[in-house]
């Protein structure tokens, strides 16, 4: 089965906002991919500093830039729709966010940018919070080198390509992240699914 999927990189401020379409493909357990397109958008000076004292604001402020930041990126996802002629042709959206915290000897994690409000303004569904159930297991909540060494090309694997895979493996509800590699307990199926278009 072929998902057509956009999947978001936001993990360095600098770096902006990476993202791509892909066409993903699974026979027989074996996945292959084509990047149709892939853009980055440079973050504002507004958003380097709010993302830079994110980890030192008081709890609703924090709460506010999470719900602020997903509008934004998927007002960026939107832009990157129109740009690049993709309305109904996308099935999925796959973000990581801007990681606030991680923690693993505290089994915490969190990333910057609310599925719901992604999802509220692409009208899509998205899978984010990738890291967190592989954290509460015990690992390091790093699984992106590992599924991509797994299931794709690793050397052609760019951290947005991988993301969307892991929402792909999300959405089908299979392993997402690998115990093996990240220390955790146990393989789990990580990731929050928030649908778009439910009424």
């Amino acid at each position: 089965m072929v998902y057509k999927v956009i999947g978001v990189s936001s993990g360095h401020i600098s770096k902006g906002l990476d993202i791509v379409f892909v066409e993903l493909n699974e026979i027989g357990g074996k996945w292959s991919y084509e990047i149709i397109v892939e853009d980055s958008t440079f973050l504002t000076d507004f958003w380097k500093v709010q993302l830079a004292g994110a980890s030192q604001l008081p709890v609703l402020e924090y709460h506010l830039l999470h719900t602020s930041f997903g509008a934004y990126i998927g007002e960026q996802i939107n832009e990157f729709i129109q740009r690049n002629e993709l309305n109904h042709k996308v099935h999925l959206v796959a973000s990581n966010g801007y990681t606030a915290f991680h923690l693993p000897e505290r089994k915490m994690t969190a990333q910057l940018g609310h599925g719901a409000s992604i999802a509220a303004e692409t009208k899509l569904p998205v899978v984010t919070d990738l890291c967190s159930l592989d954290m509460a297991f015990g690992g390091r909540g790093e699984p992106m080198d590992a599924i991509a060494s797994k299931l794709l090309q690793p050397e052609n694997a760019s951290l947005p390509l991988t993301i969307a895979l892991m929402g792909v493996l999300r959405w089908r509800e299979e392993t997402t992240m690998l115990a093996s590699s990240s220390g955790a307990g146990q393989d789990s199926i990580g990731g929050a699914l928030w649908l778009g278009t439910e009424a």
